[in-house]
Order: structure tokens, then C-alpha cells, then sequence
């Protein structure tokens, strides 16, 4: 049987907008893709950022730009209106 590995990359540890911080957060990505796994960015807190990693392929991303910290019983809530604004890709 196939499983599916994800890596977890904290991007506010890596200064996006420097070439050094981009590289290896591409490079982090890559190999992870190149192992089979999917990755995912937390602490995503700009725009920037969330641009920077959609082209940098990176399949999954959490922080405050996407949802601050919230009750699990708001969570449904959240998801019915965060879908109906997700763009399409």
C-alpha cells in the first residue's frame, strides 16, 4: 500500500524576500517532493509568503494570514466561508 508523508516547513523561520531564505525553502520542497512527500508551510503571515510558496510548489500552508487561532466550535463555521472564498486553481 501507498501512504502519503508530509514535511513540515516553518516558514517564519526562513526570510522570504531574501534569495538565501527563497533557496532553501525551495530546495526543502523539492526534496521533499523528490521523497514522495507533500509539504506544508505554517506560519504564513503575508501575502508575500503565501505567493512565494504557491510558486515554489508547496501543497499545503496554515498561519494567521489563512485563520488566526480559533474555538473548535467555530471551525464549521469557518470552512463553509473559507470555501466559498478559496480561489480555483
Amino acid at each position: 500500500s501507498c501512504r502519503s508523508w508530509a514535511y513540515s516547513v516553518s516558514i517564519w523561520r526562513w526570510e522570504i524576500g531574501s534569495e538565501r531564505g527563497e533557496r532553501l525553502v525551495r530546495t526543502i520542497i523539492d526534496i521533499a517532493h523528490d521523497l514522495g512527500m507533500r509539504v506544508v508551510a505554517e506560519g504564513i503571515e503575508t501575502e508575500a509568503q503565501l505567493a512565494f510558496l504557491r510558486r515554489a510548489g508547496c501543497d499545503y500552508g496554515q498561519g494567521y494570514l489563512i485563520a488566526p487561532p480559533m474555538p473548535a466550535e467555530a471551525l464549521p463555521a469557518f470552512m463553509r466561508d473559507f470555501s466559498l472564498k478559496a480561489p480555483v486553481d
